[in-house]
């Protein structure tokens, strides 16, 4: 980095310089430095870093992207998309198609996929509305869903550290569906659910699926370390 001699940069400054990427950093300090020279200031601090007024693009540069992530049906919609709290590589979505797949996100891939449905007619199909994972349990999952015609819907609860066939569900049925939902971050048994009416309801789910337990965060690892082919449950 070439730092002029006639500007002091101090330690608050210098850190905002390092969280810059490398090919926007010189062209930050000479806009500090040219500011700095027309305005009589030999110490750089944050408050004169950002009161030059740099480019946004050069403070906060666009995300870079990373591997693609596919498998819902094409020219369907992907309504929501959640991390896990608990590991940093996993995340779900959810689709209007109906899927909600688990993925790896270091290398791209679904280790998961998952068809929730609540009881409904054949020809009326569930559409994922949003996603949150448990705040108290890193493998219990939680899907909103709203049917396309009558617009019921509800919550489904999945645990995906039980082993078996068929990953285990806790379905609850809602008037109007489910649009938002969310775990309480410090009350574990609680989540909050919003209807299809603009209604909010609280919903206290068992122990079973608030309740951590021994081994549950290794067991979520190992589905993201499955064959790299999505299974279907």
């Amino acid at each position: 980095l070439h730092i002029s001699s006639t500007c002091t940069w101090k330690s608050d400054a210098l850190s905002v310089l390092r969280g810059v990427p490398e090919e926007a950093r010189q062209k930050l300090i000479m806009h500090v430095e040219a500011y700095c020279a027309v305005q009589g200031i030999n110490q750089v601090t944050t408050e004169i870093l950002y009161g030059s007024q740099p480019p946004c693009s050069l403070v906060y540069p666009p995300p870079a992207k990373s591997a693609t992530c596919q498998g819902h049906t094409p020219s369907t919609p992907v309504t929501t998309v959640a991390f896990s709290p608990f590991i940093s590589r996993a995340y779900a979505t959810g689709g209007a198609d109906g899927k909600v797949m688990i993925f790896n996100g270091v290398v791209g891939t679904a280790v998961l996929t998952l068809w929730p449905s609540i009881e409904v007619s054949a020809e009326d199909s569930p559409a994922v509305t949003a996603l949150s994972w448990s705040r108290s349990r890193p493998a219990v999952l939680g899907v909103a869903l709203v049917t396309s015609r009558s617009g019921t819907g509800g919550v489904v609860f999945y645990d995906l550290s039980r082993p078996g066939p068929r990953v285990p569900m806790v379905s609850i049925a809602m008037d109007g569906g489910c649009v938002a939902l969310s775990s309480n971050p410090t009350q574990r048994q609680l989540w909050a659910a919003v209807n299809g009416k603009g209604e909010a309801q609280m919903l206290r789910v068992g122990f079973g699926l608030s309740d951590r337990l021994t081994g549950e965060e290794s067991a979520l690892k190992r589905l993201l370390e499955a064959p790299l082919s999505s299974r279907l449950r």
